[in-house]
Parts: structure tokens; sequence; C-alpha cells
């Protein structure tokens, strides 16, 4: 597996002494540690990386929001394939539930804090959102990203939730991409089906609970929604419009709905 090139040039900031390129210090303390910990077949272990990082924050009694800027501009980078999406995510679902250091100094010390963390977790990677090939960036970065929040609400960071789901979901099948480029119209695609690929068992147990509530109650993500988004899938799969590597992951997006609509789809059994 090949190496991954990582950096946090993003992060950086023009320096009149430093000149450009400079970073803030935590910023670069913990992206030399996840840049080495994401690695493939890295040594490091997610206990030593997440000690590392609480020694980086508690030393410089800062909050996490270095480490969630690092984390967030990562999983842009990192491709949606690749299995260090998931190392990533679960270093993130640790650090919250990680007491710290031995010496007694912890940033989670109290329930609240911990909740404190996932809040700011939530609101960093909500405000990180943006349409694929945003300020000129590779529409790929779009597609990652949204693999990665899949991840993080597959991780149970959060209660169950379709709100991400239903925005890429949006995104891709009620906005007109007629005229934009091949690749980020296809990443448009590419990034809604992430959400199935890596979160849909999850999604379909909220279609199957919607389908019990009452109708004010429902989460917006009804049984005949999840059939037109099959159906959008497979238009996508399809099309000449598209790349090839985007007609073959939404043709498996809508392959996998199909078959937990028929695996796990009780409701008209009873």
């Amino acid at each position: 597996m090949a190496t991954l090139e990582l950096n946090i040039e993003v992060l950086s900031y023009p320096d009149s002494r430093l000149g450009e390129g400079s970073y803030l210090e935590n910023d670069h303390q913990i992206f030399l540690i996840l840049r080495d910990f994401l690695q493939p077949y890295s040594s490091i272990l997610f206990d030593t990386a997440v000690q590392r990082v609480f020694t980086i924050l508690t030393q410089s009694h800062a909050n996490f929001r270095s480490f969630n800027s690092v984390c967030l501009e990562l999983a842009e980078q990192i491709p949606y394939h690749h299995p260090s999406q998931l190392k990533l995510t679960r270093l993130v679902w640790l650090m919250g539930r990680n007491r710290g250091n031995d010496d007694g100094n912890s940033l989670m010390d109290t329930p609240a804090a911990r909740i404190s963390y996932y809040q700011h977790l939530l609101e960093d990677a909500t405000d990180n959102c943006s349409d694929p090939g945003a300020d000129g960036t590779d529409p790929k970065r779009y597609v990652n990203y949204q693999a990665f929040l899949a991840n993080l609400v597959g991780f149970g960071l959060w209660l169950p939730n379709p709100a991400g789901a239903l925005y890429a979901m949006r995104g891709a099948f009620e906005e007109d991409h007629e005229g934009e480029p091949c690749a980020i119209r296809s990443a448009w695609f590419m990034g809604a089906a992430q959400w199935i690929l890596w979160n849909g068992q999850e999604l379909f147990k909220l279609v199957l609970l919607s389908e019990s509530l009452e109708t004010e109650e429902r989460m917006h993500v009804t049984h005949n929604k999840w059939k037109g988004w099959i159906q959008k899938f497979e238009e996508v799969a399809s099309s000449a419009d598209v790349d090839q590597e985007c007609r073959a992951v939404t043709a498996r997006a809508a392959e996998l709905m199909a078959v937990m609509e028929s695996k796990m789809g009780f409701i008209n059994d009873h």
C-alpha cells in the first residue's frame, strides 16, 4: 500500500519574520504525529497517538480546535477507500473517550468536557463542508470528506441522525449539475454514495424507525425516499455524463441499498 502524501498547507499563514508557510505550533506538532500514525503499517499504536496529542494540548493549555482542524484537513486528503480513513475516524473517537495523561492533567476529566469535545467537533465538521471544486480544490476532496463524515456517524460519535446523508443526497440529486465539469459532477454523486458505502446499514435502520413513528416525529428519511435514491444511483451508474469511477461507485451503492432493503426491510412483513 502506497505511502500517504499528507500536508497542512491550507492551515499555513504568512509570517513577516519567517516568510510564507508558517503554522501554528500546535497545528504543526499534531500534524507530525498524525502524518506518521496514519501511514499504512505504522508502528504507532492508537493509545500512543492519543497520548501524544493530549500531551501537546495540555502543555499548551489549548482546546481541541487545533486537533479538529488538522484531522478535518487530512480527512479531505485521504482517499475515501483507503483504510486510513477508518484509522483517522477511530482516533477521533478515542480522543473523546480518553482520560488524558497519567499525571492526572486531563482535558476529558468531566462529562461536560467530553460533551463539549463532541459538540465542537460537530460544529467544526459542519463548518468545514464545502462543495466539490470550491476555490479551485480537487473535487475528490469532497468525496473523501463525505466518507469521513459517514464513518464518524457510523462510529457512534453522535446520536444516529440522517442529516449528513440528507445533505449529500440533496446536493447530488436535487441540485442542477448540468454544465458542470465532469469531475465536479462525478464528485457530487460519489460523495452521496459514501453515506451508503460506509453508513448505509445505520441509515436504513433510521428508515425502519421513521416508518414506525408518527408523521411529525419522522426523520425525513422514508422508505419512498430510499427507493428514490436507489433509482437515482442506478441512473448515474449508467450515465455517460460522469466518469468511470463514479459509475462504478454509484452502481455499488445502488446494489447495497437494494440488498439492505431486501434483507433488512421488514416494513411490509406485518
